[in-house]
């Protein structure tokens, strides 16, 4: 998903400002001087602030902000769930679907089965930038999407790698008695990949954090205690 932060000029008529005999203007847009007679130059400066659309130039979070200028909508108009996943078992395959506020540049996630004894886990998935639910031009919001088809075997699972161009395979079977032993883990990395944020979710969140048993089978060098509400 390419991404080109820009000045995006919405076609919005004003009418306020009166005109002013001057030439026309090139840098005036046709759509926003439509009444105005003739064009004038001084409209880019006195009428049409307004029509620049506010860049996002905050900290980038897990998240739906519906106070902002721009956030992920439903066809109904109303916000997407900042969080969400689950199994289609038409296709056979497991689906997560996240928002940040601001760009990202992906994220990993992990999976284990902390509700089952000598449970599998799968770490880490890449879940890479959304193109079936797109982001925003100037920045409030972007999405982030896997699918992970279901194989029976463990020889056939594969870990969603991105820049490998390794199309991902879980081995946990598409019924609620298997989701209900499920723990994730999820980091999402900012658009520079410079910092990143992390949330956990499932059966036993805590399984990841600070002090938890997910630190001890890896090494006590990574951890999260953001539990998703």
């Amino acid at each position: 998903m390419y991404k080109i932060l820009g000045v995006a000029v919405s076609f919005t008529m004003l009418t306020a400002c009166p005109p002013i005999e001057k030439a026309c203007d090139t840098s005036d847009t046709a759509v926003c001087d439509t009444g105005d007679a003739p064009c004038d130059s001084a409209d880019t400066a006195e009428c049409d602030t307004g029509d620049v659309e506010e860049q996002y130039t905050g900290a980038m979070s897990l998240g739906v902000d519906t106070n902002n200028p721009s956030y992920p909508t439903l066809t109904d108009g109303s916000a997407h769930a900042a969080l969400a996943y689950g199994c289609d078992a038409e296709t056979d395959s497991y689906w997560y679907l996240f928002f940040t506020v601001g760009w990202s540049s992906g994220a990993q996630l992990a999976i284990y089965q902390t509700g089952a004894s000598n449970g599998w886990n799968e770490d880490y998935h890449d879940v890479p930038a959304s193109g079936q639910y797109g982001y925003d031009a100037n920045g409030w919001w972007d999405s982030l999407f896997l699918s992970l088809p279901i194989v029976t075997t463990p020889g056939e699972v594969v870990f969603n790698d991105t820049a490998a161009g390794a199309a991902g395979r879980t081995l946990f079977q598409c019924n609620d008695a298997r989701i209900n032993t499920l723990s994730w883990y999820l980091t999402v990395n900012d658009s520079a990949a410079t910092s990143s944020v992390c949330t956990t979710f499932g059966e036993d969140p805590a399984f990841f954090a600070a002090g938890g048993e997910y630190q001890t089978v890896n090494g006590g060098t990574t951890s999260c205690d953001n539990v998703w509400n």
